[in-house]
């Protein structure tokens, strides 16, 4: 019985520390690339959004509030859309104000006021408040 594990350690235990390579990060970057781009062609435009929202916390606070104020899907994948163009837009802007980021804060501002016209006004005020709020779940 012993004789038998000991073989078996040695097969998949190399008697050492196993160490993980480094992996550069414009490899990583890649590989995110072409998973990205194969989910979009397997999942179609529709599906696709659909699964962002279900991977990422903004998502899920969206499916949320749609599901409190029964907003249609489209509605709810439209303001996503937007989301997700205003957090990209927010790491392009530097926290302060220079005259190279005029255009970015203003492209940010359309964004913002595209958001709450495709939100009613009673809905984008909930998610102001929901968005800005933070749950200690611990006991």
């Amino acid at each position: 019985m012993h004789g038998i594990d000991r073989s078996r350690n040695k097969r998949f235990f190399c008697g050492g520390t196993t160490r993980a390579n480094a992996v550069p990060p414009e490899q990583i970057a890649s590989a995110e690339e072409q998973l990205k781009t194969g989910l979009q062609q397997a999942l179609g435009p529709e599906r696709y959004v659909d699964y962002q929202m279900a991977t990422s916390d903004t998502g899920q606070q969206m499916n949320s509030l749609s599901i409190r104020y029964d907003l249609p899907k489209e509605t709810i994948r439209e303001a996503f859309s937007l989301l997700t163009q205003l957090d990209q837009l927010a790491k392009r802007i530097p926290q302060s104000s220079s005259p190279d980021t005029s255009g970015l804060q203003i492209r940010q501002t359309e964004l913002e006021q595209e958001l709450q016209q495709t939100l009613d006004p009673h809905v984008w005020q909930a998610w102001i408040n929901e968005r800005n709020q933070r749950y200690d779940l611990q006991p």
